[in-house]
């Protein structure tokens, strides 16, 4: 061979530079050089070395898909195929050499596992998908050479030779749960095809630097026909390591779909992602355990991912997600303002700490707007009467959302997103921030006292009066929200233990204080009753923060780890909360 590549290099005028990779005796069944030729140009040459007749004509398939691709794609997307100068498909050693590629892998898949951290941001990767959506449609097309193919009957035979080349690959009845999926949903996955690249392992994908938009995808002897779930399967299963993009493949794939408004087509996709992931999962499981290095930390996190991945697309939640905030987009958003009669949509920005429900802010026309994602726990009178008291309360002048109606006068509305039925509310956006150190002094806390009070004398309770639901601009309460424990009611005992509750939340959490916490404990208590309240009265509080401390202090004990349980430093803000509670009523 090295004279081969010898003479190569003489007919051509260059000069080696570099051996990249040579053949093994596994799947690869070429050379890869970097040599340079006039005025230092680098080329890449990619040379056949092997007696395998049926690689040698994927070597030379690859070349045609090469020059069908550059003549196919638009320009854009041209500059991401290898642009091949010289070519020989002649005698027993078939070769191209194409100019030289600058960039990174996105990864090499038996040392991580699957595309590295950090690669990506909004707009190469909008822009990284749109490349698979492009190529899929090609299937329309008359592909010369004709594109391979990767049925069922390969598929299924994959999946038969992992379980047998690897023992306990997964446990025994996942194995069966897969059989069973395969042999009911196999000809339904495959019912309509796109076309792919098929090896679309990281180290077939260059990019330039992070966040860049140029890529290059290398090794095209694969091209293939493929039901359509493939390629969103193998990105999904790729991008374990970030789970924002795993949803954003989802998403693209989803929408793509949805959009032609031929719910059986989308019926198709549903299937065929979820067999095209289970079998990819299956594959790189077996690949992980024949190959990867198990002492690596990302072994174990990859292959729990590809498990859970597994064992979702096996039960069908994977197709329907119950939490969709990495999944949402500015299509979504358009969706829902429709409903609402909403028009001339600038920006959107997801927060994504949020917990539970997803919340979105919108910017409009000359204001901002939240659109709440409820999550699929809340029940639709748990959403009335939290709509209705926000409604209740601005209408009082308290500072809280106002609630938008849609076109059809509903408090909320339920629309279908990602397989499921959601339930949202759109409200006027309120500015201010959760409470800062700088602005935690007696002014806020006097301020937060007189909030809660106000609420109250319209006989509501909050019930997670916390930091995290009560926004300020400065030392000055600017909002209130998040109403979901809320309740209606007249009565008084409610009302006490409600503002015990709040000041035993303030106490134990530790986050932005600037105010020693017997003096907060008083300015808060000035704030809601107008006055210091008796001695006789501060101890009756006190008691009841008390066992409003120790209530949250057995939830957070049953939330961390038995070992830690016994660490003392752990309960110390609920033991400094108290005893700051009690020093006040003793004073």
């Amino acid at each position: 061979m090295a004279k081969y590549l010898d003479e190569i290099l003489k007919k051509y005028n260059l000069e080696l530079i570099e051996i990249v990779r040579t053949p093994d005796n596994s799947g690869i069944k070429s050379s890869v050089v970097v040599a340079k030729g006039d005025n230092n140009v680098k080329y890449g040459i990619k040379l056949f070395d092997s007696k395998d007749n049926y690689a040698k004509e994927r070597f030379i398939d690859e070349i045609g898909y090469i020059k069908y691709l550059k003549g196919e794609l638009s320009s854009k997307y041209k500059k991401w195929i290898p642009r091949i100068r010289w070519h020989s498909t002649k005698g027993e050693n078939p070769y191209y050499i194409y100019v030289y590629i600058e960039g990174e892998p996105l990864g090499k898949f038996i040392e991580d596992f699957g595309i590295k951290w950090g690669y990506f941001k909004h707009k190469n990767f909008s822009e990284f998908i749109d490349f698979f959506g492009v190529l899929e449609d090609l299937i329309e097309k008359d592909v010369v050479p004709a594109p391979r193919n990767w049925g069922y009957r390969t598929a299924r035979k994959e999946l038969q030779s992992y379980f047998e080349n690897v023992k306990g690959l997964l446990p025994s009845e996942m194995y069966d749960k897969i059989m069973s999926f395969n042999d009911k949903y196999g000809d339904k996955a495959f019912r309509t095809k796109a076309l792919s690249h098929r090896d679309l392992y990281p180290e077939n994908i260059l990019i330039s630097g992070k966040g860049s938009t140029n890529f290059t995808f290398l090794d095209w002897e694969y091209l293939s026909e493929v039901p359509i779930g493939f390629n969103a399967a193998f990105l999904y299963l790729l991008f374990w390591r970030e789970e924002y993009w795993k949803a954003k493949v989802f998403s693209y794939y989803y929408r793509k779909y949805d959009s032609l408004g031929d719910f059986k087509l989308l019926s198709n996709f549903m299937v065929s992602f979820r067999f095209c992931l289970i079998s990819l999962g299956v594959r790189f499981m077996y690949q992980l355990e024949a190959f990867g290095d198990k002492s690596s930390s990302d072994f174990e996190h990859a292959r729990l991912s590809f498990i859970s991945d597994i064992d979702r697309a096996l039960s069908g939640e994977i197709a329907s997600p119950r939490n969709i905030k990495f999944f949402i987009d500015i299509n979504d958003i358009k969706e829902v303002a429709k409903r609402y009669g909403i028009k001339d949509i600038k920006d959107y920005e997801i927060f994504y700490a949020s917990k539970g429900n997803t919340v979105v802010k919108v910017d409009v026309e000359k204001e901002s707007l939240i659109f709440r994602f409820y999550s699929q726990s809340r029940s639709k009178s748990l959403i009335n009467r939290e709509l209705k008291i926000f409604e209740t309360l601005y209408n009082c002048g308290i500072k809280t959302y106002k609630v938008v109606k849609s076109s059809s006068d509903e408090l909320y509305i339920e629309h279908k997103l990602y397989g499921k039925v959601r339930k949202i509310a759109v409200l006027k956006y309120i500015k201010g921030s959760k409470i800062k150190a700088r602005w935690a002094n007696e002014k806020a806390s006097r301020d937060l006292g007189l909030t809660l009070r106000k609420i109250h004398e319209v006989n509501i309770i909050h019930g997670d009066f916390s930091k995290e639901n009560v926004l300020f601009i400065k030392s000055k309460v600017s909002g209130v929200i998040d109403f979901e424990w809320g309740r209606i009611t007249k009565s008084r005992k409610a009302k006490f233990y409600d503002m015990a509750k709040a000041i035993a939340l303030w106490l134990i959490d530790v986050r932005n204080k600037n105010i020693a916490d017997k003096e907060f404990i008083r300015e808060f208590l000035i704030g809601y009753y107008g006055f210091m309240p008796s001695n006789k009265q501060v101890k009756k509080i006190a008691m009841a923060v008390g066992i409003k401390i120790d209530d949250e202090r057995s939830i957070f004990m049953t939330t961390i780890d038995k070992r830690e349980r016994l660490s003392k430093r752990l309960g110390s803000r609920f033991d400094r909360a108290i005893n700051a509670m009690n020093g006040l009523a003793e004073v």
